[in-house]
């Protein structure tokens, strides 16, 4: 099975990830095709990847904080191309796994964040420092019955914006407030995921954060959950 992960953007050390959940896919039975260039998505899908994973942050970067150097690096947008190179993929059953910011991309589709199943909303939604907070799985839901709640070193995404449609599986506590961090949606045939951990390589070497994502991955591909 061939996996397609769409990397780097800015203020996020994707280069550091890669490895841990490249051998993630790996176990899972992917080989994993990686690039930084949203506009190389429309190419690399039109052969029937077996699974799409996001985990980048390219948006517009529109706001006055932002150089023209960083962005002319990491600035995207979702070209009608590559939006139709999405659709197509899970409109053709295949699943989608959206990690971290995720959340962020594609700010120039309203659409996306309805495939997703949430989004980052500017100015509401926020995060603090990378610093360790316990994280709860949902009993309720299939990825996560039987999880323990774990503490990871993270970004703890607050006050995203998730859809009506979507089930949450993962929560995070912050100063006594507890923030939706993982969710499922169905997609036409397509399964879609997204999980807001995994900053850096710290969180993604975590253990619990390991199996947890090993099981995302199984829910999305309809194998059995370990």
């Amino acid at each position: 099975m061939n996996a397609v992960l769409l990397t780097g953007g800015w203020a996020h050390p994707t280069e550091a990830t890669f490895e841990p959940l490249v051998g993630l896919l790996r176990a899972a039975g992917f080989d994993t095709t990686m690039t930084e260039a949203v506009e190389a998505l429309p190419p690399l899908l039109v052969d029937g990847a077996d699974l799409l994973v996001i985990n980048a942050c390219r948006f517009r970067m529109l706001d006055e904080r932002y150089t023209p150097d960083q962005r002319e690096k990491w600035a995207a947008e979702a070209t009608p191309l590559v939006r139709r190179a999405v659709l197509d993929h899970v409109g053709a059953g295949r699943p989608l796994l959206g990690l971290h910011a995720a959340a962020i991309c594609f700010d120039d589709w309203p659409g996306w964040a309805d495939l997703l199943g949430g989004a980052w909303q500017w100015p509401e939604s926020g995060h603090g420092p990378v610093a360790p907070f316990e994280v709860s799985p949902l009993s309720d839901h299939p990825i996560t019955d039987g999880l323990d709640a774990f503490t990871v070193e993270d970004e703890c995404y607050e006050h995203l914006v998730v859809a009506a449609d979507a089930r949450p599986f993962l929560s995070g506590t912050v100063g006594g407030t507890t923030h939706t961090l993982g969710w499922t949606r169905q997609e036409g045939p397509a399964r879609v995921a997204y999980c807001a951990l995994g900053h850096d390589q710290r969180s993604l070497e975590e253990p619990a954060h390991q199996q947890l994502l090993g099981r995302i991955i199984a829910w999305l591909t309809g194998t059995d959950l370990a």
